[in-house]
């Protein structure tokens, strides 16, 4: 999605696009794990697959069938974690970034309940994927994951126009009653997919009618009141938000290395999580 203005042009290498909005908790015997949204997109903009996985054996072999030779994967959810304690430097970056909008980060470390995103990354590495931290600006080839935040790309892009704060599609404000939240999320749901679905006109496009369930979602699927089906819906428009984040499909200033932290001496890797900025 999209860059960070007009005119930054489409991306100008052969890559297939996957975004996952991924369950962080992995499930148990006892209880199941939440379903994933799974989005696959090529460089034309038609939607090539859309839907749910369950757990991360779904979700690798999801990304195994839709995954070619060169694949640009974008997965919302912590990736790296090497912080005993606290928050990473690229969640605290976001809140210093993105407040204004009122978007922020979950805090992630090594005490967290909830990490299936590294050990997705550490299961895709084993088979060849490369984590890339977007510092050197959108891969070229290979088959490439990074971290990415869909509420920082839905303020940061400018075709959204989000410009005063984030959609309340999903996190409930914490003055509000759920009674009144439930129709509200419902209408920003809507209002939400509605500006996903004006993306087929943008340059590169972006089009949800050309899939069966992200064409659904444009026939105002999440309901009147908000229920399991816009929440489904939710997923479903975050993961398509994850699979063209930052200009997945065009390179630009929308991989602003200023957004991710340091390499630590845990870690050779710089943990950052790819965001949107105007």
């Amino acid at each position: 999605m999209l860059g960070v203005g007009p005119g930054h042009g489409t991306y100008p290498w052969s890559m297939r696009f996957l975004g996952i909005d991924l369950a962080w908790a992995e499930g148990s015997d006892a209880r199941s794990a939440r379903d994933s949204g799974v989005v696959a997109l090529d460089q034309s903009g038609e939607v090539v697959d859309a839907g749910w996985t369950n757990g991360l054996g779904q979700t690798q072999a999801w990304i195994a069938e839709f995954g070619q030779a060169d694949t640009l994967l974008f997965i919302d959810a912590p990736l790296v974690v090497d912080n005993p304690s606290g928050q990473r430097p690229c969640e605290r970056q976001v809140g210093r970034c993105h407040g204004r909008w009122k978007v922020s980060a979950n805090t992630t470390n090594l005490q967290s309940p909830r990490l299936a995103g590294m050990h997705l990354r550490q299961r895709l590495e084993a088979l060849g994927w490369r984590y890339d931290d977007g510092r050197s600006g959108p891969p070229t080839s290979a088959r490439v994951m990074s971290e990415c935040y869909p509420y920082t790309t839905l303020v940061g892009a400018w075709e959204l126009d989000y410009s005063l704060e984030r959609p309340i599609y999903k996190r409930k404000p914490k003055h509000l009653p759920w009674a009144e939240f439930r129709p509200l999320r419902a209408a920003a749901c809507d209002e939400l997919i509605t500006r996903l679905g004006a993306l087929r006109l943008a340059d590169p496009p972006l089009d949800p009618s050309s899939h069966q369930e992200t064409s659904r979602a444009l026939s105002g699927w999440c309901g009147p009141v908000g229920g399991i089906e816009g929440r489904d819906a939710g997923r479903l428009a975050a993961a398509r938000a994850a699979a063209a984040s930052l200009g997945g499909r065009r390179p630009g200033p929308c991989w602003p290395g200023r957004y991710g932290g340091s390499r630590t001496p845990a870690s050779p890797r710089s943990i950052t999580a790819i965001t949107s900025s105007r």
